[in-house]
């Protein structure tokens, strides 16, 4: 494309894109809305679909559009007083805000569309979840990637004048450019980036491809790579309107969807005898709860500075007795246990058994509302509901924290040929973070590989290797406070007080963390194997030279309070982990002890049990000094 500059109307470019990125989000979802997902376009009694909340947003900015050229005619300014006139002028017309106002409600009806229609592709997915939000699966993967190309190949390639603080004349406020050219304001949906505003053109297209890659079952390095490959088709058609009709390619709604049909016809012709989104590892196995509940009084949290001493590791060797006291709940069991509201009941007891004499007039309040009928099953489940989303929600941004740690190779085989380049010490132990194995099915929180040499058949230097010895899976416990509120519904035919739930999160008491690192879930159990199982499996691909493959792994659940200092945690799990890996060698720990973590004497809440002590043993060798 040849450069322009920067456009010289900037507010009339971001609308062109803008009505042209709609017109093809609503022609997309039209072709597919069928079934379940139809009301998302039509509507019906229970939902405003895509095509009203349009037609209603268009009619609307027309009038504004009849009013802005009524207003410009002397006959009719005849008709009115200066002060009126004055009042007339100060209108924005043509007002583009009411088309701006209807994209949110679109693009997340989009959005359903796209997840309701690929659940029959394997798709488990119900909302948009953005990268820090949450777990992710294969379309909330690869719509994000999509998102950062956008952002990346827009801010290279368009530039726009830097936007400006606008106050306009309803006294409204916002970032954006002013009326210019007959065309109105444009305030920008992402501040100060009005790149993003404008590859948004574009956007549901490469959304579209995501859900076509899940049909046909693509891996997800490939399907990135067909996501650029439409955004590298689809650049001529913003250029066209970047350049103001100067270059590029225009009918974009037309053609613009015959590229995505090129794309999609290839990538049929390489994946058509697959159909559907082969189900991942963890999908495999039960979701192990991270939530425990409780009414006691949140502890003051404990800082621990960032210059720690070494730490220091607790052995406690697993006994049948603690096996038989170890709680292990999950997410489905409490919320069974909520139908028939044993989950208040469990609240009551534990308020009682510890007889603060401040929670007395509370409890009398919360009793009085189970037996008025007020809280009932599904209050306990809207709050076991809600904890569980914060739970997960802070447990993967933990992990993320943990991640960035260690290194995060892409694939194994730039471990096992290429560890050295990796190693950050002398110990011949190399730990790894989100390795992905079974063709991208899965990913290890963290794995453990060692240093080994392969001998040479004509006495020439030792091949050096690495090969997998221990996997490590992460599991984060949170505990919560539950405050409830009624509030006052604003409905008026009708009074209500509708509950409202507010968790805080709390430190994990003693014997609450007792209980947990004393016994694992059988669905965690489950998931380790697997991911030992697919690991084992891996190397035996890519480590082919190896004439002694090893054929089983130590395999440890770490468990961490999500209220411990993150950094410290962080700080604390290398260690940790060497500290097992050891003491297995050394015939020190066996399955199912608990190795726990204590920092400048004070015991920090983390922890590793061990769900299998089997490693072949071998000599490692470190790397020389650099």
């Amino acid at each position: 494309m040849a450069h322009f500059g920067s456009p010289k109307q900037p507010n009339k470019v971001l609308i062109t894109a803008f009505k042209r990125g709609m017109a093809a989000t609503l022609a997309l979802a039209r072709d597919r809305a069928m079934g379940a997902a139809r009301p998302l376009y039509y509507g019906d009694h229970r939902v405003k679909g895509m095509a009203k909340i349009w037609d209603e947003a268009k009619n609307a900015y027309r009038e504004t559009l009849d009013l802005d050229k009524q207003r410009r005619s002397a006959s009719y300014r005849q008709s009115f007083s200066p002060d009126q006139l004055e009042e007339l002028d100060r209108k924005v017309l043509p007002d583009s805000r009411l088309l701006l106002k209807a994209e949110n409600n679109i693009r997340r009806n989009f959005y359903r569309i796209m997840l309701k229609t690929a659940v029959k592709y394997g798709n488990k997915e119900t909302k948009r979840v953005k990268r820090g939000e949450g777990p992710q699966g294969y379309l909330n993967l690869l719509w994000d990637y999509a998102g950062s190309r956008i952002r990346d190949v827009c801010k290279a390639r368009y530039f726009f004048p830097p936007p400006t603080e606008l106050k306009l004349a309803d006294g409204s406020e916002g970032v954006g450019y002013p009326a210019l050219g007959g065309q109105s304001a444009y305030l920008l949906n992402h501040d100060n980036l009005p790149e993003l505003d404008f590859g948004d053109m574009i956007r549901s297209h490469l959304v579209e491809l995501a859900r076509q890659c899940m049909k046909y079952n693509v891996p997800l390095r490939p399907a990135k790579r067909y996501i650029d490959q439409l955004l590298n088709r689809l650049l001529p058609f913003l250029d066209y309107v970047y350049s103001g009709r100067k270059s590029g390619r225009s009918n974009f709604v037309r053609e613009g969807t015959e590229e995505l049909r090129d794309v999609v016809d290839r990538i049929s012709i390489l994946y058509g005898m697959r159909n559907g989104r082969a189900p991942s590892i963890t999908s495999m196995v039960a979701v192990d709860t991270e939530v425990t509940l409780s009414d006691a009084d949140a502890p003051v949290v404990e800082e621990y500075p960032d210059d720690l001493t070494e730490p220091q590791f607790e052995h406690t060797p697993q006994t049948p007795e603690e096996s038989i006291i170890a709680s292990d709940t999950s997410v489905e069991e409490d919320f069974e246990q909520s139908k028939n509201q044993d989950f208040f009941a469990t609240l009551v007891g534990r308020a009682e058994e510890e007889g603060v004499d401040e929670w007395s007039d509370a409890l009398d309040t919360l009793k009085q509302l189970l037996d008025d009928g007020i809280l009932d099953e599904e209050d306990a489940a809207q709050i076991l509901k809600q904890a569980q989303e914060e739970s997960r929600r802070i447990g993967s941004a933990f992990h993320d924290f943990v991640s960035k740690g260690f290194p995060s190779p892409f694939v194994m085989s730039a471990v096992v040929h290429h560890g050295d380049e990796m190693v950050q010490d002398r110990s011949g132990l190399l730990i790894v973070s989100e390795l992905s194995v079974a063709g991208g099915k899965g990913r290890v929180d963290l794995t453990v590989f060692r240093r080994k040499l392969l001998p040479s058949v004509d006495a020439t230097q030792p091949k050096v290797i690495y090969e997998p010895c221990m996997v490590v899976e992460i599991k984060t416990k949170s505990a919560f406070e539950i405050d409830i509120y009624g509030v006052r519904s604003k409905s008026e035919k009708e009074k209500n007080i509708v509950s409202e739930f507010l968790l805080e999160r709390r430190r994990i008491t003693d014997k609450e963390w007792a209980d947990i690192r004393a016994s694992i879930s059988p669905g965690s159990v489950k998931q380790i194997e697997l991911y030992r199982e697919a690991m084992l499996n891996e190397y035996q691909r890519v480590g082919w030279i190896d004439p002694s493959p090893p054929n089983e792994l130590i395999k440890a659940v770490v468990l961490v309070d999500s209220k411990e200092t993150w950094s410290a945690a962080r700080d604390a799990l290398h260690a940790l982990i060497v500290e097992g890996y050891e003491m297995v060698m050394n015939n020190g720990i066996s399955t199912g002890d608990i190795l726990q973590v204590s920092e400048n004497g004070s015991p920090l809440r983390l922890a590793m049990h061990m769900v299998s002590d089997s490693c072949s043993a071998i000599e490692v060798k470190p790397p020389a000094k650099r």
